[in-house]
C-alpha cells in the first residue's frame, strides 16, 4: 500500500456523480487489503463484508429447484452477488445489468478482486444497461432467477 494507505485505482464522473474505486488496508487490521467503490463518497460496495451478497445468491438458489438455470444479476457492484451464483452447477448462465459503464470497465480492465474469476467462467456476461428499464420492457429475454443487487437507479435524485 501507499505511504497515505489509500490507492485511487479509477476515479469516474457519472450522471449520478463521481465514481471512485479504491484500495485501502484497514487500519484496524493491519495487513487486511480492501477493495470499495463510492459514489458521490458515499460507499456503494466493499470487498470487506460480502455477506448479503453471498446471501442473496444462496437464498434464490435454493428456493428455486430447477436445473440449467438462467440467471439476471441487476447491478455488478465488485461481482460478489454474480460469483456466489456461479458457484452452483445448476446454473447454465448469469448475466449480469450494470447502470455504470466505468464499473464493467474496472471490471474488464482488472481492477477488482474477482475480475480474473468472473472473466475466465464462460458462463458469465456483463452488459451496461438499466436493469429495471430492460426487466419493463417486452422482450424474448427470459430469466429462471432475476437478483436485484441495485443501489441507485438513473432515477436517482
Amino acid at each position: 500500500m501507499t505511504s497515505s494507505n489509500l490507492q485511487i485505482l479509477a476515479y469516474e464522473t457519472t450522471p449520478l456523480g463521481d465514481l471512485c474505486l479504491r484500495r485501502r488496508e484497514l487500519l484496524s487490521r493491519p495487513g487486511v487489503v480492501i477493495t470499495e467503490i463510492t459514489l458521490d463518497l458515499q460507499l456503494l460496495m466493499s470487498s470487506y463484508i460480502t455477506v448479503s451478497e453471498r446471501a442473496l445468491a444462496t437464498e434464490a438458489l435454493s428456493r428455486h429447484q430447477g436445473h440449467e438455470l438462467s440467471v439476471l444479476v441487476g447491478g455488478l457492484g465488485l461481482g460478489y452477488t454474480a460469483a456466489a451464483v456461479l458457484e452452483s452447477e445448476r446454473v447454465r448462465s448469469v448475466e449480469v445489468i450494470e447502470l455504470f459503464g466505468p464499473v464493467v470497465g474496472f471490471l474488464r480492465d482488472g481492477l477488482v478482486p474477482l475480475s480474473e474469476e468472473l472473466l475466465a467462467d464462460p458462463r458469465f456476461g456483463v452488459r451496461e444497461g438499466d436493469a429495471y428499464a430492460t426487466l419493463g420492457a417486452r422482450s424474448e429475454e427470459r430469466w429462471d432467477l432475476v437478483l436485484i443487487d441495485i443501489d441507485h437507479s438513473p432515477d436517482d435524485h
